[in-house]
């Protein structure tokens, strides 16, 4: 189940069908997700339909995917430095470029991050 929303997430960010408001609000498929800080906690909510009716169950796909948007795009976000340097490494001269041991270095720095 988990696993599902998660796939679920990622398409929605593949596709873009989400729309920053704010850093503690985003659109995504059309409803509100809202991160209130309040007294000690944090509170996320959300405009659709689940999420008041069904406050014991696990979160909307809404909610999960505003948590899980930050490691997305950061993970976006060194994918494309690592395309970005393989082709500049790829238009080096020979002798100058690196080589795939280093290409897997730089893979296995990027399932490092946390």
């Amino acid at each position: 189940m988990e696993e599902e929303i998660i796939k679920h997430c990622f398409e929605l960010y593949k596709n873009r069908r989400y729309k920053i408001i704010s850093d503690r609000m985003l659109e995504v498929d059309d409803k509100i997700v809202t991160k209130k800080i309040k007294k000690g906690r944090t509170i996320l909510t959300c405009s659709c339909q689940n999420h008041g009716r069904f406050p014991n169950e696990s979160l909307c796909r809404h909610k999960s995917f505003f948590m899980l948007f930050p490691s997305f795009e950061h993970y976006d976000k060194k994918i494309k430095e690592l395309i970005d340097f393989l082709n500049i490494n790829k238009n080096l001269p020979k002798k100058n470029r690196l080589d795939v041991d280093g290409i897997i270095m730089l893979l296995e720095d990027l399932k490092r991050v946390k």
